[in-house]
């Protein structure tokens, strides 16, 4: 009996809240599209530490183009391409994945090994070759056109940040030269400049953005929870795409806390593709239009057959009143977007199959118990990142250890995280691996704060498997 007090409190409290504020949530672009006045980032233009040499020359030997093969003649000596685009982005204080880009839509040498002849490598990255004049030989050789065009682009005083286009201040853009398609540009930050700079017409910049997008764009890892500078609304990124919460305790009861939101420019959150909206608390019921009952779990929907659902009445699990009917297409649309996974499995077959925190009388210890399988929470981090502020009941020892034993929780992705055994590292958990972020310059660029990053055991840590070094580009 007090168990079912306990599940009915909390859904209880869960359905109340429903009718808490709704945030706002920026349009449904299903994929970005190029936007003329922000075309990438500051942070990821300038980040000169994003590619080491070996990082350039393992990105090209990945692609299919020439120059993962090819040398040139510099002042210094022979160098590989690599080499000479590394030491462009560092002379330049610019991302060397911004010349890679460039190189791309300039002539298309990162991935057609058949451009990589004398005449097109004289001009590899369109540096001095205007459309009323052609090239100048001041620039021409593969080495000349990277020094000389990372300068261009980058933070070299001789031309100084986006000397001729000003972040605020609007533009009449071309589409391409000669074109009377003209469309007013905002310049939004000063990366957006400096490559109006470069290339004054927006199809270049849109061949820009598309490969960038393609290669570089900032992926957060799953769990992580973004807004829009200027915007209430919150989005959650899941296998890669974004979810808004449409009201606070769609939020709330999901486990989030709002210290952990990343506030970016609305261009960098569109650049994710839809994934669906939360509306309604988790651990709800609710109907869809065609009668059909599901449990809300996370991010995911489980069917509830009529013969489950008489038997959570019967048993003082739920009151038909507390089921939730979703009102206008909005709500409806919300509740289609969220996954369907397995069938909710009658309380009468196992224990406990809506989830449930429990806590051993005896020795303290605290576990999550779904459908009969028990799994242990080592250390309160655990309980802090993945049910925080929610309660737990307690149990006979007898009774905890009758369950089945499941892999213990890890903590919640997203988490930023650090432990003795692993030094001062901070590391983000990223679909249950530890992966460390490659340095404090990263660490501030994407957002990150250093409040929010917990110190837990190595025990807790040594669940989650090494992944790979974390730098948002992949």
């Amino acid at each position: 009996m007090k168990n079912k007090r306990i599940f009915r409190l909390v859904l209880k409290s869960f359905i109340v809240a429903a009718a808490a504020t709704f945030f706002a949530i920026v349009p449904h672009t299903t994929h970005a599209a190029f936007n003329p006045n922000y075309i990438v980032s500051d942070f990821e233009y300038f980040n000169y530490t994003s590619l080491s040499l070996r990082g350039i020359q393992q990105f090209l030997n990945s692609q299919s183009g020439a120059l993962k093969n090819l040398s040139f003649s510099t002042p210094s000596g022979t160098k590989t391409a690599a080499q000479i685009i590394y030491e462009a982005s560092q002379t330049n204080k610019l991302s060397a994945k911004v010349i890679l880009t460039t190189l791309q839509k300039e002539q298309s040498l990162i991935t057609n090994s058949a451009r990589a002849t004398t005449s097109i490598l004289n001009k590899a990255m369109g540096m001095g070759c205007p459309d009323t004049t052609g090239c100048s030989p001041e620039y021409a050789g593969f080495y000349n056109q990277v020094m000389r065009g990372s300068r261009l682009l980058g933070d070299d005083p001789l031309y100084g940040k986006s000397s001729h286009y000003k972040v605020g201040v609007t533009y009449p853009i071309a589409y391409t030269y000669g074109s009377t398609d003209i469309q007013n540009v905002t310049i939004r930050n000063e990366s957006t400049g400096l490559l109006y700079q470069y290339t004054p017409f927006r199809h270049g910049n849109e061949l820009f953005y598309n490969n960038w997008n393609k290669w570089f764009q900032i992926k957060y890892p799953d769990g992580t929870l973004l807004r829009a500078n200027g915007e209430p609304g919150v989005w959650l990124i899941n296998n890669g795409k974004r979810y808004g919460f449409l009201s606070r305790i769609a939020f709330l009861s999901r486990g989030f806390q709002f210290k952990n939101i990343i506030v970016l420019p609305l261009e960098q959150v569109l650049a994710y593709e839809w994934g669906g909206d939360v509306q309604f608390p988790n651990l709800s019921f609710v109907k869809d239009k065609a009668g059909q009952l599901y449990f809300l779990n996370g991010l995911n929907k489980q069917p509830v057959s009529a013969a489950v659902k008489k038997d959570f009445i019967d048993n003082g699990l739920l009151y038909e009143q507390e089921i939730i009917i979703p009102s206008g297409a909005r709500e409806y649309n919300a509740l289609n977007s969220l996954t369907t996974s397995e069938a909710l499995t009658s309380p009468l077959k196992v224990k406990y199959p809506t989830g449930v925190l429990v806590q051993d009388i005896s020795t303290g210890a605290i576990g999550y118990v779904k459908n009969g399988i028990l799994h242990i929470l080592n250390s309160k981090e655990v309980l802090q990142t993945q049910f925080p502020n929610q309660t737990w009941i307690r149990v006979s020892h007898t009774e905890f250890a009758s369950f089945h034993r499941g892999t213990p929780m890890k903590l919640r992705d997203g988490t930023l995280v650090r432990s003795p055994k692993y030094g001062g590292g901070v590391y983000i958990i990223s679909n249950g691996y530890k992966r460390p972020i490659t340095s404090r310059t990263v660490f501030d660029g994407l957002g990150f704060k250093m409040e929010n990053v917990i110190k837990t055991d190595d025990k807790t840590m040594d669940l989650h498997p090494a992944g790979a070094p974390f730098d948002g580009a992949h």
